[in-house]
């Protein structure tokens, strides 16, 4: 019996996906059509979305409206970029979410067949810029043990600081 599934690209699977999971469906796409040759990562792309993955002369932004395919061209670029020899670990790509972010590391890592790919540049706004205050912090004379607050913390700092230079009372917070 032969069994079609409709994938989010359009594709018709042979008979000998029928017994992958749904799960593993992307996955068989990108690593069997690809291993014979017979598939690449353009395949499942418009025009305007390959020349988007293709232009490599320099920093990229993508902005486009709901529904365009955005995730799609920044996967396959990230997949692209190391295929054409680029380190992964030379790549920033920010997201808004970590959730994103995640979806987006292990979409390449299907794209490409490799489970072992690490993306350290590639994460939420916060997680980002954190991480690079982290590794330049001693050049600019701070330390590399900070935290950030958000509002909710930062009031709650400057409340309990308040309270402490405001009393008698000696803080019970031991480095205070």
């Amino acid at each position: 019996m032969r069994f079609n599934y409709l994938t989010p690209y359009g594709f018709t699977l042979p008979d000998t996906a029928s017994t992958l999971p749904k799960s593993k469906i992307f996955s068989y796409i990108c690593n069997s059509k690809k291993s014979k040759g017979g598939m690449s990562l353009f395949d499942t792309l418009n025009a305007q979305q390959k020349a988007i993955v293709e232009y490599n002369n320099g920093p990229q932004i993508l902005i486009a409206g709901p529904g365009t395919g955005k995730s799609r061209v920044i996967t396959h670029k990230l997949a692209y970029l190391i295929e054409q020899g680029i380190d992964p670990e030379t790549i920033l790509c920010v997201t808004f979410t970590n959730k994103a972010a995640t979806d987006l590391k292990n979409k390449v890592r299907e794209l490409l067949g490799k489970d072992d790919i690490s993306f350290p540049w590639v994460g939420t706004f916060h997680s980002v810029l954190t991480k690079i205050l982290r590794v330049e912090a001693k050049a600019v004379g701070y330390s590399t043990s900070f935290s950030i607050y958000d509002t909710e913390d930062s009031e709650s700092s400057s409340l309990t600081l308040l309270m402490i230079l405001t009393s008698t009372v000696k803080p019970s917070i031991q480095g205070m």
